[in-house]
């Protein structure tokens, strides 16, 4: 019988990370938003835990010196914060709290955007604010804050950029235009993002259904390749008549032929089987007829 073969090269494909993936927690999936991978972390330096029910993650600090702090960051590796319209959402409600300083909150959202560039939104009674420092603030809204649960939402233009314009939206409603600030008091060399009580200069509690931003680092199947060879191996077939194609590492008088895949049903055409060489330095292949 003719045997023929033919060599040709295939391509192994490996994933390489990607950016720009969303993180999302909601109450509805009953875990933590540390218990999602990859998680953000919590910090928390009081005496209790978060707590997690049916409607809601509750966050809360005891009104002690100094102001202790409990929330959810994401930093690092983590995080891979896109080029433009980097967006936050969440839903909370605020159910009680002070502040000392005119420019912190009860509960903020934070976030570090690139080397000294960040924002921050504090929620307090009655008014949704655009932090500056410590003492004042960039803009603020009044708005219900601690009836019932509100969607919250920042979107940021250029978060490279300092002095990028800042959106907040409330319900579907803009509410708050602002700008990324310089170097500061929340201000890093790495990017992050978190919400919660994080302050010395407050103290409170709230409840949050959701957390979601579009600034995840990910993994995507975007290949690099790696070649490998591979032979064809094919012949003329009769019509009904079966084969098997058979391969040995070594032709010698104890050689051992293994089968190749299944066997093949000859319809009077040339038929083949493909076979990877790889880690294989050499290969023998033969071709019978079964009854």
């Amino acid at each position: 019988m003719r045997l023929c073969t033919q060599i040709f090269l295939f391509c192994v494909a490996f994933v390489l990370p990607a950016f720009g993936d969303t993180y999302s927690w909601n109450v509805t999936n009953q875990v933590f938003p540390n218990q999602i991978d990859p998680a953000m972390a919590l910090f928390n330096s009081t005496t209790t835990n978060p707590v997690l029910s049916s409607t809601d993650l509750l966050l809360q600090t005891p009104n002690v010196q100094p102001e202790p702090f409990m929330g959810y960051i994401q930093s690092a590796t983590n995080l891979a914060i896109p080029t433009t319209n980097l967006v936050i959402s969440f839903e909370m409600k605020l159910e009680s709290g002070a502040s000392t300083a005119a420019g912190r909150a009860p509960v903020h959202v934070a976030f570090v955007t690139a080397t000294n560039v960040e924002g921050v939104l504090g929620i307090d009674h009655g008014v949704v604010f655009l932090s500056f420092n410590i003492n004042s603030r960039q803009a603020s809204a009044s708005v219900a804050t601690d009836d019932t649960f509100h969607f919250y939402t920042i979107v940021v233009d250029n978060p490279s950029l300092v002095g990028s314009p800042v959106r907040v939206y409330y319900d579907g409603s803009q509410i708050l235009s602002g700008s990324l600030l310089g170097p500061g008091d929340n201000s890093g060399s790495q990017p992050e993002i978190w919400f919660g009580h994080g302050t010395a200069y407050a103290y409170g509690s709230s409840r949050w259904k959701s957390f979601s931003h579009n600034a995840e680092a990910h993994v995507t199947n975007n290949p690099t390749t790696s070649i490998a060879t591979a032979v064809e191996i094919y012949w003329q077939t009769a019509s009904n008549q079966n084969y098997q194609v058979q391969w040995t590492p070594a032709l010698n008088g104890s050689n051992i032929w293994t089968n190749l895949g299944t066997n093949v049903i000859g319809d009077g055409s040339q038929k083949s089987v493909f076979d990877s060489t790889r880690n294989q330095p050499q290969k023998f292949y033969r071709i019978i007829t079964l009854p």
